[in-house]
């Protein structure tokens, strides 16, 4: 049987290799089946303490090679123990390795941790969290105010925050001691020393992620802001950025988002994720993706339409393969007015699903650009009447100029009639002189005997001719003399709603 010894050693060798050398994927490979040969289908239990490591109880000299560092990375990151199955293979140890060859402080807790190993990582790989000795034995004292402002570099950019020490957990300090931070930060918020201010409430939000008191957090959270905004253009702005940064990592966005749909918590939700940007408006599109019910996607929607950032993830969703996601995306990229997503848009006007469709011709229309009215225009030739109804009613202004004799085509080839009387209607709030020329035409009666309109198809005519408003006064006063009473009718009320 292969020593414990032997066993830390080998695992030791693995980790420091990928945190030393991460491109030597053959090297990685190659130590991760020596582990696995000196585990030999061996379940092993791992104790790092802060003065040692143990493997089965069984104490490692500390001047075995890797011993003492291992310890320390197990220790920094909040792991007490660590059980390897005699089933876990080589890659599963790989994906261990690299999860903790990370430096200490990437993860905010052991959870989050936990959650970038794979399933079939986690059946093999058991991890406890650590004492708090020795939790406080390896994570030292919080950065100086000064310190935090030295991870800045030379030229104002902000460092990994892997690089950046652990804040102080202040949990265990007077009780209130956070609300009397934030109010001191709120007073002052470009005082000299809020960076120290600022270092111990991060310690303390960690705290109150860590049990899941996203509440709190986010109340937390949005003060900040709140102060950062009143100190901007002052050389505390970077260390706000600095802090709420730490304090909102993707892992912990992902607590935040679902609180838009909590109404007491979503305005200071909403504050906190688009103050984060891009990556909160991801998160938000994955909530909007995968929304169960109308309310919920009702409220991802109302707080994508608030976010600032994320253009291009946005338009990257219309690429999805489920059809309710690119549904969805269409629709806020219509409500945002997003020129940048009419390609995309324009894309997906063939799409299989009619009600993908019908959200694309609508957004389409919303956006209005010289690049909508070609997929507009396919829009309206659409194999369902429900897509060409739509694109007609959504049609309004001369910017849809373009598609004025395309409808007037259309409208006369149109076997569905309410379809039919929608394009009708919508050369009239089109409104150019070449739509009200084809109003014009549309509103006679055609041959006397054969092929003669029928009247509701010119009194659509006029109905549209009356939309147009003042432009339209010489085409309804030619009809004030029509043979038909209807017509006349319908011209002298048009003519009197133009006047008025």
């Amino acid at each position: 049987m292969t020593s414990s010894a032997s066993i830390a050693s080998n695992l030791a060798v693995l980790v420091i290799l990928i945190r030393d050398a991460p491109e030597a994927h053959a090297e990685h490979s190659a130590a991760a089946r020596v582990l696995v040969a000196a585990l030999d289908r061996r379940a092993v239990l791992l104790h790092p303490q802060t003065d040692g490591l143990a493997v089965d109880a069984e104490p490692v000299l500390r001047s075995i090679p890797g011993a003492r560092e291992l310890s320390d990375i197990l220790l920094g990151h909040g792991i007490g123990e660590a059980e390897l199955s005699g089933m876990v293979s080589g890659d599963e140890l790989l994906v261990f390795a690299r999860t903790i060859a990370k430096p200490r402080g990437t993860y905010r807790s052991l959870d989050q941790l936990l959650s970038q190993l794979d399933v079939s990582t986690r059946a093999v790989v058991q991890l406890g969290s650590a004492g708090s000795a020795s939790a406080v034995a390896v994570a030292g004292d919080f950065i100086s105010g000064d310190d935090l402002m030295a991870t800045l570099g030379a030229e104002g950019q902000e460092p990994a925050f892997s690089q950046v020490m652990d804040f102080v957990d202040i949990e265990q300090r007077a009780p209130g001691q956070l609300g009397d931070l934030l109010e001191e930060i709120a007073q002052q918020p470009a005082d000299a020393g809020v960076a120290d201010h600022l270092n111990e409430v991060v310690g303390a939000v960690d705290a109150l992620a860590a049990r899941g008191d996203w509440t709190e957090v986010v109340r937390v959270g949005a003060a900040l802001i709140d102060a950062e905004r009143r100190a901007a253009d002052t050389p505390a702005s970077r260390t706000y950025s600095l802090a709420l940064r730490r304090i909102f990592p993707r892992w912990t966005l992902e607590h935040v988002a679902p609180m838009v749909l909590d109404p007491p918590w979503r305005d200071r939700a909403i504050i906190v994720l688009r103050r984060i940007g891009a990556e909160a408006t991801d998160i938000l599109l994955q909530c909007l993706a995968s929304a169960a019910t109308m309310v919920e996607r009702k409220a991802y929607y109302g707080a994508l339409q608030q976010m600032t950032e994320g253009v291009p993830l946005l338009i990257n969703m219309m690429t999805h393969g489920e059809w309710f996601v690119v549904r969805n995306a269409a629709d806020l990229a219509g409500d945002l007015h997003l020129e940048e997503a009419v390609p995309q848009l324009a894309r997906q006007i063939q799409h299989s699903d009619e009600r993908v469709r019908r959200s694309v011709v609508n957004a389409l229309a919303k956006i209005g650009t010289a690049g909508s009215i070609e997929p507009l225009r396919q829009a309206l030739r659409d194999s369902s009447s429900a897509v060409r109804l739509l694109g007609a009613r959504a049609l309004e202004g001369s910017k849809f100029r373009g598609l004025a004799m395309t409808l007037a085509v259309l409208s006369e080839e149109e076997p569905d009639p309410e379809v039919q009387r929608e394009m009708i209607l919508a050369l009239g709030r089109i409104g150019t002189p070449e739509a009200l020329q084809a109003l014009a035409r549309a509103a006679q009666p055609g041959r006397r005997i054969f092929g003669r309109k029928p009247v509701t198809l010119r009194l659509t005519a006029v109905e549209a001719l009356s939309l147009a408003g003042a432009p339209a006064q010489t085409a309804l006063q030619g009809l004030l003399s029509d043979d038909d009473t209807e017509i006349r009718a319908a011209a002298r009320k048009a003519l009197a709603a133009v006047a008025g």
